[in-house]
C-alpha cells in the first residue's frame, strides 16, 4: 500500500501539474473567473517584496503550493500506515516478553572518566 501511494504521489508531482493546471483553467473560463498572469513576479512566502528573491506566480503555485500539498499528503499517508502497524501489535505479547526478561541482568562496562586538570 505504501509503495502504491508513494508511486501515485511521485507521478502526480512529475506529471500531474499540467493536467491539474489545465483543469483549473477550464473551470475558471467556464465560470468566467479571471486568471492571474502566471508570469508575474511575486515574493517567496515569508519574504518582503523589497527582497530580490522574487519568483513567478506559476512557480509559487506549481512548486511552493502544489509540492507542499503533496508532501503533506505523503506525511498523512505515512501516519495512517504507522497507525495501522501499531494497531496490529499485541500489547500483551510485548508485556510478556519484557516480563520474561525481568530476571536477566546485564552489567554495563564502567568507563573511567578523564580527570580534569
Amino acid at each position: 500500500m505504501l509503495v502504491d501511494i508513494k508511486t501515485r504521489l511521485v507521478n502526480l508531482r512529475n506529471e500531474g501539474w499540467a493536467a491539474l493546471f489545465q483543469e483549473v483553467k477550464d473551470f475558471c473560463v467556464a465560470k468566467k473567473i479571471k486568471l492571474p498572469d502566471f508570469s508575474e513576479l511575486r515574493p517567496r512566502w515569508g519574504r518582503s517584496r523589497l527582497d530580490d528573491d522574487l519568483i513567478t506566480k506559476e512557480h509559487h503555485y506549481r512548486v511552493d503550493t502544489f509540492l507542499a500539498a503533496l508532501e503533506w499528503l505523503n506525511d498523512l499517508a505515512l501516519c495512517y500506515i504507522e497507525k495501522a502497524i501499531f494497531r496490529a501489535l499485541d500489547p500483551e505479547k510485548i508485556k510478556r516478553t519484557f516480563q520474561s526478561m525481568k530476571d536477566r541482568k546485564m552489567s554495563f562496562p564502567h568507563q573511567k572518566r578523564p580527570r580534569s586538570p
